[in-house]
């Protein structure tokens, strides 16, 4: 996408130079709370097919339209294994694996400059194909207004969007520690000390949980007993200003 500074439409939305080369993408993301469920994807063929049990981050930079007011708390990115086709424009039915988020702030609101974002998620196998936007209707969506922008509306930019493979033994398991303990609450040790974001998911890279808590002398204890979580092999990531860390374990 390539736009003249001085052209009405882009002053309108604002203007954005790509952080690489000189194209970048744009799509609107939420028309706000309880209003129109309209929604623009990008979706593409990933350049081969994810592997069973292969653990991956997931990563992308976004900006704020500055002339839109809106922001939410996250871009989201489904993965499957075949593209799909809407003839509308409403929230695509599906479920995302990876929902990319700010540690640092509740929401996506930077309009000056460029953010990466990142997760990790564990591929299922033979996904190829990788969409990205919004995949929550309109009332669900967490999101706030900015009062910065002329339109009540909340539009993003995407550039140097990348999915790398971690390896299939899981994603700094030996950094971080994470236990069931008997009290239906999950020990973590090695995490940075301070506000701390962390997410459940198992191991189809489904969220299970995201809950925030602080690290106190590198641990931080996280309580479950309401998450309904079946006994199985679940992942746990921590994020925190400094770093971000994650490991499997076995809930009993």
């Amino acid at each position: 996408m390539v736009w003249d500074p001085n052209d009405p439409d882009v002053q309108a939305s604002g203007y954005q130079f790509a952080r690489t080369g000189t194209r970048l993408a744009g799509a609107y993301q939420w028309y706000g709370a309880n209003s129109s469920d309209t929604k623009e994807y990008f979706m593409v063929r990933l350049l081969q097919d994810l592997q069973v049990s292969m653990a991956y981050t997931v990563s992308l930079c976004y900006s704020r339209a500055d002339g839109y007011s809106l922001a939410t708390d996250r871009i989201s990115v489904y993965f499957g294994p075949d593209s799909i086709h809407s003839d509308d424009f409403r929230t695509l039915p599906i479920q995302p694996q990876v929902d990319l988020m700010d540690p640092a702030h509740a929401y996506l609101t930077d309009a000056v400059n460029w953010t990466c974002l990142s997760d990790t998620f564990v591929a299922v196998g033979n996904e190829r194909y990788l969409i990205i936007g919004s995949f929550q209707d309109s009332s669900q969506v967490n999101g706030i207004d900015t009062h910065s922008g002329v339109a009540p509306l909340c539009y993003y930019y995407y550039d140097d969007v990348s999915v790398v493979a971690l390896g299939p033994s899981g994603i700094g398991e030996a950094e971080l520690c994470a236990h069931a303990l008997g009290t239906g609450s999950l020990r973590l040790q090695n995490v940075p000390d301070g506000r701390l974001t962390i997410r459940i998911q198992d191991t189809m890279g489904r969220l299970i949980r995201t809950v925030h808590a602080i690290g106190e002398r590198g641990t931080a204890d996280v309580d479950l007993t309401d998450a309904g979580i079946a006994r199985g092999i679940y992942m746990v990531t921590v994020w925190s200003k400094e770093a971000r860390r994650s490991a499997r374990f076995d809930w009993p």
